[in-house]
């Protein structure tokens, strides 16, 4: 019989529609990951490593690996839309908190007009 392990972080997920790409930093991996890993850090969590593609379309996938764990953002600018995903773990401290406020600060950036928001704690 598995032992249920205690919750060992949170993971945010987060579709955003209706958003607007206004500033084309956030239509460049490169430029993009220039403004995460400030927010990133500023929010408390360790920015690893980043990884990030720009496709023909405009839209972007970027990953950055944290110490904690990870935020990833993928757009589609034509559809106005954006995936959010940001995971840290709770090993060495309560980075709930932390992640909420980069989630939010994140979603910010694309303005969007609705969101849907799921919270998954592991």
């Amino acid at each position: 019989m598995l032992k249920s392990s205690p919750r060992t972080g949170v993971h945010i997920l987060g579709e955003l529609s209706g958003c607007v790409f206004n500033d084309d930093n956030l239509l460049f991996h490169d430029r993009f990951i220039n403004i995460l890993a400030p927010l990133i850090a500023n929010n408390g969590l360790t920015v690893l490593d980043s990884a990030g593609h720009t496709f023909d379309d405009g839209g972007v996938t970027v990953i950055v690996a944290l110490a904690e764990s990870h935020v990833s953002v993928h757009t589609w600018p034509h559809d106005e839309y954006v995936t959010l995903d940001v995971f840290v773990c709770n090993h060495t401290k309560d980075n709930s908190g932390d992640a909420q406020v980069l989630f939010d600060k994140v979603s910010a950036l694309f303005t969007p007009k609705t969101s849907s928001t799921h919270l998954i704690l592991r």
